[in-house]
């Protein structure tokens, strides 16, 4: 942390325990390996019905300690910190690009048309624009790369998946960029004020004999112009998308 008075606070954190939507454990420090300013911070997570209640506890050492930790601040410093992650939250959800669609196929034929490179050379990408898988390696870490091909002999236009979480029928989520023939991150090549990274989130919810698909993407590592060039493309990519989906439709109702 870094203060334009004081200068620079550093912090370690060691992760103890994760718990997916509900619980961090995790130990803090500001890196002296003496163990004297270790804290044991525990951060819990309650759904409150499309609220969440957040709950952040921080454990020292002895009694004296604590109440040294009160006389600085940290108890204002840890509401402040809350305050500042809903302000985050809550100018995301104006950046977030949130995409929904029933499918009239089980989750686990949906599933398999996204993470089974022969069917997702189908169907993903723009309409009237082919696509040619080039790698794909389906694990956290793992890059799908692929060629966007124009009608007419034009150049491809390169991308890429970078995957990060896999939850089999479940979650896909991914860093999607603009690519070069080898894979390597680009600047959009017909907007170049687009960000370099977005973070999909592709969600799978059975309804009925159907699937609720839900995709969500956010900027990464991005520029206050670059969110603002992304926000004001959401009805472009609406579209964009929209177009995409429908090839998604057609293709599980093809049956192959």
């Amino acid at each position: 942390m870094t203060h334009p008075e004081y200068g620079a606070y550093p912090n370690r954190t060691r992760y103890l325990e994760i718990v997916t939507n509900e619980r961090l454990v995790y130990d803090l420090d500001s890196g002296v390996e003496d163990g004297t300013d270790v804290y044991r911070v525990t951060v819990e997570f309650a759904d409150l019905g499309g609220r969440t209640e957040v709950t952040m506890r921080l454990v020292c050492r002895t009694v004296e300690i604590a109440e040294a930790v009160k006389r600085s601040g940290a108890v204002e410093g840890g509401r402040q910190t809350l305050e500042k992650l809903g302000e985050a939250l809550e100018s995301a959800a104006t950046v977030d690009l949130v995409i929904e669609r029933r499918l009239n196929a089980p989750v686990s034929r949906v599933w398999q048309a996204w993470t089974d490179p022969d069917q997702l050379g189908r169907w993903w990408g723009p309409k009237g624009l082919g696509l040619r898988v080039e790698s794909f390696d389906l694990r956290p870490g793992g890059l799908f790369h692929y060629a966007m091909l124009p009608p007419g002999g034009a150049p491809p236009m390169w991308g890429r998946f970078h995957f990060r979480a896999i939850e089999p029928e479940r979650r896909l989520s991914w860093i999607n960029s603009f690519a070069d023939e080898r894979g390597e991150i680009i600047a959009a090549p017909i907007a170049p004020g687009f960000p370099l990274e977005i973070f999909n989130t592709a969600t799978f919810t059975p309804e009925g004999e159907g699937t609720r698909l839900v995709l969500r993407g956010r900027p990464i590592r991005a520029s206050a112009a670059e969110l603002a060039f992304f926000a004001g493309m959401h009805a472009s990519m609406q579209g964009g998308f929209g177009g995409t989906f429908d090839q998604l439709v057609d293709w599980l109702a093809s049956g192959t």
